[in-house]
């Protein structure tokens, strides 16, 4: 296909030169193609379209928008006044190319199953079509002949009147059949990539080729003519645009290469900076289970806007999503087999990450499933234990209040029940004070610094409410200094932001027990020692 798409665009460029000399030295007769704009309409679309057939960045659209350009050659081509026979013959032949070219741009963008078989449909009978004009057409019966009254060199068997039912009514009723076929499915499907104006620009020029569709078009139509090469124009600058960028794109994947290559990592980085796309994402497909993250191996879902497989035989490495698509860019085959290799690598340290990040996830569960229980034990408690002890405290000392042998026996027994009672109570009123849950951590804390044993200076840095197993790690984080501090001078400083939450102790020296630390470090926390002051750093996320 690479091969032939490049023949296709040397012979669109002969044709074009050729059909723009006659149109320049006048050598064309009565042509519709040119219409009163005289020269400048044709020959920018046929230049445009020739260098936007050579700069595409794959063989199906280079093979299109040659074909374009040699149907759009093809009616200049047929008025060649004293042409060679071979080249008038075939001119038809060529014109007949236009539409199913215009429709395989138009419904490119589309990516639809039945656009698709909507261009097979074209290629086939729009050819067939024009042989069959060419084998039953002899232009020197046709009255209203222009352009060609005397060439056809494959003609077999006249039948005017076959031949002009195939050029003024089948010709225009297939036209504007395959048009409206092409307009519904791209107003269907409705690409919303940079590739959708091809789509408006190939249907506007396929509108324009339909009204001249005939086989014998008038002179009269001439101004059709004239904005169909204006759309034709407008189709291949886009055309154009889209291999430059193409071009581009490849350039700075190559960049990419030699960077991964040398250094390795930082995918996302590198393609964020060589291509200019901020918006530009990178996921990693995981062996095994399939799914995608990112490179801090959290998952995310498929990349929005245009995708781009990075792959390595059939295995998808990576995906990329940005703004625009790469067209026409094999994006492994350009970086290279090193560079693929070290985003393998990168694939594998985002797995590790995950599976990092799936063991916090799951720690932290344990923990918030730990104080949930906690919670429910502690109001069992209050709502029964509790309730029950009290009221056996109440019976007993009105027992001991009776005079007899065992007042003396109840009485203790009273006693105990209240210390009982008095236990219960704090078991049920829990670890963490109701304060916490209903006011946040600020006044918490201040509230345990007052009943501590020894003065405590605490500053709090913010107001900001925090998930509720980050409060409670935090004030456990504190109550255990307070408790645990056996000398005078302690301060507490604690600032936080929408991340992280941020613990320092400064003033005595401070130990903290391994149930909290391992309850920081759960939840992706650090405790460390930092100028003679210890940093708990609780993250929020």
């Amino acid at each position: 296909m690479g091969l032939t798409s490049r023949l296709l665009v040397a012979v669109a460029a002969v044709a074009a030169t050729v059909a723009a000399a006659l149109v320049l030295d006048g050598g064309a007769v009565a042509l519709v193609s040119l219409g009163r704009i005289g020269p400048a309409a044709f020959l920018g679309a046929q230049t445009l379209l020739v260098l936007a057939a050579g700069a595409a960045p794959d063989p199906g659209r280079r093979a299109s928008l040659a074909a374009v350009s040699i149907g759009w050659s093809g009616p200049v081509l047929l008025g060649w006044d004293g042409g060679p026979e071979v080249v008038r013959t075939i001119a038809p032949l060529a014109t007949a190319a236009l539409l199913p070219a215009l429709a395989t741009l138009a419904l490119a963008p589309a990516r639809s199953r039945y656009g698709a078989a909507l261009v097979r449909g074209a290629w086939v009978v729009w050819p067939g079509l024009a042989v069959v004009v060419g084998l039953v057409r002899d232009p020197f019966l046709v009255l209203e002949c222009w352009n060609n009254c005397t060439v056809n060199g494959m003609l077999v068997a006249s039948s005017p009147g076959l031949a002009r039912v195939l050029t003024d009514v089948v010709a225009p009723l297939l036209a504007v059949a395959l048009t409206t076929a092409v307009l519904a499915v791209v107003v269907v499907r409705r690409p919303r990539t940079a590739e959708s104006w091809t789509s408006v620009g190939a249907l506007a020029a396929a509108s324009g080729v339909v009204v001249i569709a005939r086989g014998e078009p008038s002179p009269l139509e001439a101004g059709v003519a004239d904005v169909t090469s204006l759309a034709l124009a407008a189709l291949a600058a886009v055309a154009l645009s889209a291999g430059v960028r193409a071009a581009q794109d490849r350039l700075a994947l190559e960049s990419v290469a030699e960077d991964l290559s040398a250094v390795g990592g930082g995918l996302r980085a590198l393609l964020e900076r060589r291509l200019g796309d901020r918006r530009i994402t990178v996921a990693y497909r995981l062996p095994g289970d399939g799914v995608l993250v990112d490179d801090a191996g959290r998952l995310v879902p498929s990349p929005a806007g245009a995708v781009t497989e990075i792959r390595r035989g059939p295995e998808v490495l990576a995906v990329v999503g940005r703004s625009r698509p790469m067209l026409g860019v094999d994006v492994a085959r350009v970086v290279g087999d090193a560079a693929v290799l070290a985003i393998d690598n990168d694939r594998l340290r985002a797995g590790v990450r995950r599976r990092m990040v799936e063991l916090a996830d799951a720690r932290s569960a344990i923990i918030r499933a730990g104080d949930a229980e906690r919670r429910r034990l502690e109001r069992d408690v209050h709502d029964g234990a509790q309730q029950s002890a009290v009221a056996l405290c109440y019976e007993l000392a009105s027992l001991s209040a009776l005079r007899g042998p065992a007042a003396g026996t109840l009485g203790a027994l009273a006693g105990a029940a209240r210390e009982i009672a008095a236990r219960l109570r704090a078991v049920a009123r829990g670890i963490y004070p109701a304060i916490l849950t209903d006011q946040g951590l600020r006044p918490a804390l201040f509230g345990l610094v007052e009943e501590a044993a020894l003065p405590v200076e605490l500053t709090v840095g913010t107001d900001r409410r925090y998930p509720d197993v980050v409060e409670r790690t935090a004030y456990l984080v504190v109550r255990s200094v307070v408790q645990d501090t056996a000398a005078p001078g302690l301060r507490v400083t604690l600032q936080g932001d929408r991340a992280r939450l941020v613990l320092r102790f400064e003033g005595a020296s401070v130990a903290l027990a391994q149930a909290v630390c391992d309850r920081v470090d759960a939840l992706g926390g650090e405790v460390a020692a930092r100028g003679g002051a210890v940093e708990v750093v609780i993250p929020c996320g």
